[in-house]
């Protein structure tokens, strides 16, 4: 039962990611123009276009946030396993409040980044909401303090609801970014 809940939730996201290029390959590239505050910073260091865009729209004009940084790097290819390609991972700074590093692969296609990048602003809201917690090896959630890190990825608590958030954000994002 596990594994058959595993296969539709990998399902749903493969699905969400193909609408999600379909539906913006089909309408012209014209997008909105943002105001941001100046307390809201991202920082793009990688080769994926719009990273810092997509995220101040998600943090700010979704989300509300209005005082984080974030920066965006390259995330190399040491995560992956034979069984799980990692597109995304973000950390929270230790030693600074509403600071970030989001790790993304280089040259996503959009409709890919756009996914990446709502699933791990879903993650941000899970750690400022104190929902989602960092502890040595693992996660906490929702102030259980089991050891998540064993649990298989699509069946972690916070992973679940991130993407099941996630969705949500992308539909608000086209309807925000593109005219």
């Amino acid at each position: 039962m596990k594994k058959l809940y595993k296969y539709i939730l990998i399902l749903i996201i493969v699905i969400s990611s193909i609408m999600t290029v379909v539906e913006i390959s089909n309408k012209q590239r014209e997008f909105n123009k943002f105001y941001f505050p100046e307390t809201l910073i991202v920082h793009n260091h990688t080769n994926n276009l719009k990273a810092d865009t997509i995220t101040m729209i998600i943090l700010n004009k979704i989300m509300k946030y209005d005082d984080l940084t974030v920066e965006i790097y390259v995330l190399k290819n040491i995560f992956d396993t034979h069984e799980l390609i990692v597109l995304s991972k973000i950390e929270k700074n230790k030693f600074y409040k509403h600071n970030y590093k989001l790790y993304i692969k280089n040259e996503l296609r959009f409709g890919t980044l756009v996914d990446v990048i709502a699933h791990e602003m879903v993650m941000i809201d899970q750690m400022e909401t104190n929902k989602l917690q960092l502890l040595g090896d693992g996660y906490v959630w929702k102030r259980d303090s089991a050891k998540y890190s064993r649990v298989e990825y699509y069946d972690r608590p916070y992973e679940v609801a991130a993407f099941k958030r996630q969705m949500d954000i992308v539909k608000q994002l086209k309807n925000l970014y593109i005219k």
